[in-house]
């Protein structure tokens, strides 16, 4: 909204992420990493490269529903482990903090017409490696 050094204005962008601290997390463009935020609780940062376990789903993104695909996607990804045979594991990252929503609609949007994904962080993966599930 302009609440930066520049006064610059940034357009919203898609997906917002926001993990089990509360933490949301912006997606802007790479260009603004010199605007630098009045709101001290408020930083620009580079993500980390790393790969992640996804499960979509649609309606309001609530808690019940977020843990209840956040338990399906985990009961996947044991199932996965077994299947892959080129020394490949799902093995999430420890800790809630490698856990995140990913909401891809503005609050407008009818709940049967929205985007949401569960993202689990994965541990053991190599870069060059992608799987489709």
């Amino acid at each position: 909204f302009g609440k930066n050094e520049q006064n610059e204005k940034m357009e919203m962008t898609t997906p917002v992420f926001s993990n089990k601290n509360q933490k949301m997390q912006f997606v802007v463009e790479e260009s603004s990493n010199s605007i630098k935020p009045v709101d001290g609780s408020v930083a620009v940062k580079d993500r980390e490269r790393f790969l992640v376990a996804v499960a979509s789903f649609s309606s309001i993104a609530n808690k019940e529903i977020t843990d209840e695909t956040e338990k399906k996607l985990r009961e996947a990804m044991k199932r996965e482990e077994s299947i892959h045979k080129d020394g490949v594991e799902f093995l999430p990252r420890r800790g809630d903090e490698f856990v995140e929503l990913a909401q891809y609609n503005d609050p407008f949007t009818n709940p049967l017409q929205r985007r949401n994904e569960v993202l689990i962080a994965l541990e053991n993966i190599r870069d060059d490696f992608i799987a489709l599930v």
